[in-house]
């Protein structure tokens, strides 16, 4: 007799933890081919041949899958049976035979299988639970929203929106926030919280005549007054009550909470009294502060000024000069007084050159070099020039400046001539200026440019 897949009760769905070592991982369930079986690493589906082999297809036992790359420690294999629901056998009234039944029969519980573990893993209701539609709500009804379950009958609903619950989640973190800085403060005050269940308000007290009466000692836990009236009634320990305060019974005694910042100082954050503007003008008061508004109708009462600080009449005048140009008259600097300084008025500045003074520099000074290609070189524009003729031409210098010197870079590589004009001078004549680059050196008298060049350079 000729033996068939058997294929037994069992799921057709392992999962396994890799160890790092071993690339082979045995399935029990039987596959009727190696393309029968999904094989997953930490949910990424590999391919087959590529990523791994398959053996045991057509045995009722199972096989192993073989990793080409074996799965590092800690990955999850899991491996599936997903054969296609298809039929592809048809019976005719020839011979009948029992392993093409059996065959079929394999595949068909086979895929009931798949079906019972695909149905085992989703949301459904229990045997024993009342009838109800399990069915989602419309996609236009739940999208943005979060499924819930109805509080009447128990089928899923899409009410609450994602947004209103990230709105919650801030809430209760800020509440929380709220909470913990409360806590803080209570704790720094230093009451007792340990021993307090909860606070409970009980309403205003009146320190000065304990309305209502408090015993030191006698109380509920968490119970607390706040402060109406100040007053000095000797409470556990305590008598200094301002209005605002908290008086809290922790179990045992009654502990004060102060709510009222001390006087502010140098060295003391608190709370401080504003000046009058009389006190500001005294300048005696060392206690209060000055807003800017007082400050500056104290300084333009002059005459206050000069009166309580010994300001005299010049000093108030110049205190009232509307800009520095004004302050400057009333100093007295002469023509300073109205000028523009950078302008009118040399600016102060240490890397200033000055010409009746020996100078002494510190970085190089350079001078630009002017490319003009004509001959005739203006003064005014540079004292370095560069001149490669495309044709004849005669050295001429422009406006000429006494005292000006330079450097004329004469790059003669066409061979063209050179003649000069009558205010140019050279020792000896001029010289000859053959292909090639030449130097001029040149110094001006303001009426004429004497020069000097040397021979062609290689």
């Amino acid at each position: 007799m000729i033996d068939h897949i058997k294929i037994a009760d069992i799921s057709p769905r392992v999962q396994q933890t890799a160890g790092g070592s071993n690339p082979s991982f045995a399935y029990s369930f039987p596959i009727f081919d190696d393309t029968d079986l999904d094989v997953y690493v930490d949910g990424v589906l590999k391919v087959l041949a590529t990523d791994y082999t398959v053996t045991g297809a057509t045995t009722s036992n199972g096989g192993t899958v073989t990793f080409v790359t074996t799965p590092t420690s800690g990955q999850v294999v899991t491996l599936v049976r997903n054969i296609p629901f298809e039929r592809t056998t048809d019976f005719d009234w020839g011979e009948f035979r029992g392993s093409i039944l059996n065959d079929e029969m394999d595949y068909q519980t086979a895929a009931l299988q798949e079906l019972e573990t695909g149905l085992n893993r989703t949301l459904k209701l229990s045997d024993s639970d009342t009838d109800a539609n399990m069915t989602l709500p419309v996609k236009s009804t739940r999208l943005g929203k979060f499924l819930s379950f109805d509080a009447t009958t128990g089928e899923p609903v899409a009410t609450i929106v994602d947004t209103d619950v990230s709105a919650a989640l801030a809430a209760a973190a800020a509440a929380q926030a709220a909470a913990d800085t409360a806590q803080a403060d209570v704790n720094t005050l230093g009451v007792s919280v340990a021993a307090i269940t909860s606070f409970n308000y009980q309403g205003t007290w009146n320190a000065a005549t304990n309305t209502p009466a408090i015993t030191s000692s006698t109380g509920t836990d968490g119970h607390y007054y706040v402060v109406g009236t100040l007053g000095n009634t000797t409470i556990d320990g305590a008598t200094d009550w301002q209005a605002g305060d908290w008086i809290v019974f922790n179990g045992a005694t009654w502990d004060k909470i102060d709510n009222n910042e001390p006087s502010a100082s140098e060295i003391v954050t608190g709370v401080i009294e504003i000046a009058t503007q009389a006190e500001v003008t005294a300048g005696t008061d060392d206690a209060r502060a000055i807003t800017p508004l007082k400050l500056a109708s104290a300084v333009s009462s002059h005459a206050a000024l000069t009166q309580s600080h010994g300001i005299s009449a010049f000093g108030a005048t110049l205190v009232d000069d509307v800009d520095a140009a004004t302050a400057r008259t009333t100093l007295g600097l002469g023509n300073a007084a109205t000028g523009t300084i950078g302008t009118d008025v040399q600016a102060y500045d240490v890397n200033t050159t000055k010409n009746n003074v020996a100078n002494t520099f510190s970085a190089p000074q350079r001078g630009t070099v002017t490319t003009d290609n004509d001959g005739s070189f203006d003064m005014n524009v540079t004292n370095n020039f560069k001149c490669t003729p495309i044709g004849n031409i005669t050295l001429t210098f422009t406006n000429l400046i006494a005292g000006q010197s330079g450097y004329v870079i004469l790059d003669n590589a066409g061979g063209h001539t050179v003649t000069k004009a009558a205010t140019v001078k050279f020792p000896g004549g001029l010289p000859t200026f053959t292909i090639g680059t030449h130097v001029i050196s040149y110094v001006s008298d303001g009426t004429t440019v004497l020069c000097s060049a040397g021979l062609e350079y290689a």
